[in-house]
């Protein structure tokens, strides 16, 4: 399956879109943040966030492996 990572996202709602659209087409959305609090929007898409330390760069691709 395709995929695509996000990692964190601004809080206007452009990421929002960009993440339902990924899933209209069928990726698999992998959503990388610090603060999962600060995206509601994932619960009501279904995305489970992966808590890391997005400024860690090798943090976050262990986390993605």
């Amino acid at each position: 399956m395709a995929a695509i990572a996000f990692i964190e996202s601004n809080t206007t709602g452009t990421g929002h879109l960009l993440a339902k659209k990924a899933l209209a087409r069928g990726l698999e959305v992998a959503f990388l943040t610090a603060d999962p609090e600060r995206h509601p929007w994932l619960v009501a898409e279904m995305i489970h966030p992966l808590a890391v330390d997005t400024q860690d760069r090798e943090a976050m691709l262990a986390r993605l492996r």
